[in-house]
Formats: structure tokens, sequence, C-alpha cells
């Protein structure tokens, strides 16, 4: 995951990987509800859109009721569609008919519906990524979203999902895997960015994975909430010049 972007262009070029650029100019389509579903993965998808439709700035837990009520538009949403994919715009018109709760919800996830919304390209329709063999070197580039506070909440969100799955798959199990995240201390100012890296830390070993956390600074890593699972489950560390105080 490269939270500023441009640094590794040339090296996936070189490598033959794929290098996947969120820009709003030329989109590149994520269905975050692509699958069949389970409570497991409606957990996910009702967090995700929590990203979207929380009180911009804000950290709050979820409340009951908006989980609630999210949670009940996404299983109508599966349910009229009958096994065919679910897409944003499908929650968000269920949404609107679930009450004054449902209705304000919905209002906020309008920028994110296509033909309507800003970002309606990014989440609502078929996912645009390729989907032919996983290549042994993937760039994530979030430059495209750095600029748009209520886009990288959720963006980061769907992108951590995909990679959450690929480390998880039963068939890349034996398969040695290691996810670099440069730039770090951008996804550390995120929530959900934050969550992310203490859950690599903690388990990705244990599916045969590594997290790479690069920064500029030490204090990024030891002002963090995930700071102390970076520090406790990293067995090495490089530390470049830095200045007297900074220790």
């Amino acid at each position: 995951i490269d939270m500023m972007g441009g640094s590794y262009r040339r090296l996936c070029d070189l490598l033959g990987g794929r290098y996947i650029e969120f820009d709003l100019r030329k989109p590149v389509r994520m269905n975050p509800f692509a699958g069949e579903y389970s409570d497991e993965q409606a957990a996910y998808w009702t967090n995700f859109l929590y990203l979207i439709v929380r009180d911009p700035g804000t950290a709050a837990a979820m409340s009951q009721e908006v989980r609630g009520v999210l949670t009940d538009a996404l299983k109508s949403a599966f349910a009229r569609k009958g096994g065919a994919e679910v897409f944003l715009s499908d929650v968000a018109g269920i949404l609107g008919s679930l009450g004054d709760l449902g209705a304000r919800l919905a209002a906020r996830l309008r920028p994110f519906v296509r033909g309507v919304g800003v970002f309606g390209e990014i989440f609502d329709g078929p996912s645009t990524l390729p989907d032919s063999e996983i290549p042994r070197f993937t760039v994530f580039d979030m430059t495209g979203a750095k600029d748009h506070k209520d886009l990288l909440a959720p963006l980061l969100g769907a992108v951590i999902q995909q990679i959450q799955q690929f480390v998880a798959a039963p068939h890349f199990r034996g398969v040695r895997k290691i996810i670099p995240i440069d730039e770090g201390w951008k996804a550390l100012k995120n929530h959900s960015g934050e969550e992310f890296v203490e859950e690599a830390f903690k388990t990705f070993r244990k599916m045969y994975a590594a997290a790479l956390f690069m920064t500029q600074d030490i204090e990024d890593i030891v002002r963090s909430e995930a700071g102390r699972a970076i520090i406790n489950n990293s067995s090495t560390f490089i530390i470049f010049k830095h200045s007297d105080e900074s220790f």
C-alpha cells in the first residue's frame, strides 16, 4: 500500500506487476458487496458502510441503532437481488425506505452512488479490477484519495478487505506473502488504517505473511494506538539517520 503514491510505479513495471491507481479522472471500481451473503461478510459490509455514513472527522463507534438499520438494508438488498450481484446503489435505495434514520443514512451515501455523486464510480457497480491470476507484485496507489477525506476512509477499508481476503485465502496459505505499507503515518491517521496495521502485525504471521511498516519519523509509531503492536510483533527494525531529539 503506497499512501502517497508514485514511488513504486517503475519497480512494478520492471517486475511485471499490477499497479492499481485510484484516480477520479479514470477511476478503478471495487464492489465491496461482491460475493455471497454471510453473517461474517455482513459485519464487514456494515462497517464499510459506516465509514461512509458516519459524521465527518469522528472515530466514534457505531451505535446499535445505526448498525441495525445498515444490516437490515444489506439483508434486504441481497434478498431482493436473488443471487445477482448487489451494488451500493441497491443498499442506498433500500435504506431510504427504512424510516427517518435510514433516509439520513441514504443521503450520506449519495456522493458514492453511480450517476449521482462525485465518487459514484469508485464502489457502485461491477468491479473493474482485473480478475486474472494475482501477480507476484501488486501496488495500491492511494494518491488520488489523499485530498478527499470523505473518500480515503472507505477506500482504504475496501483495499484492506482485498488484502485480508488474499492473505487468508486457503490456496495461498503456503505461499510467503509480504505486505509493505509505505508512508505508513498516513494510514495511522485513519481509524480503519490504524486497525488494519494492528491486525496485520498481530495476525498475518499465522497465515505465512509479513507486514512491513515504513515511515519517516519514529514518533509516528510511538504516538499511535497501533504502535505497540508494531513494536511488540516486529523482529527486525531498520532505523536510518535521525536527529538526537527523535530518541
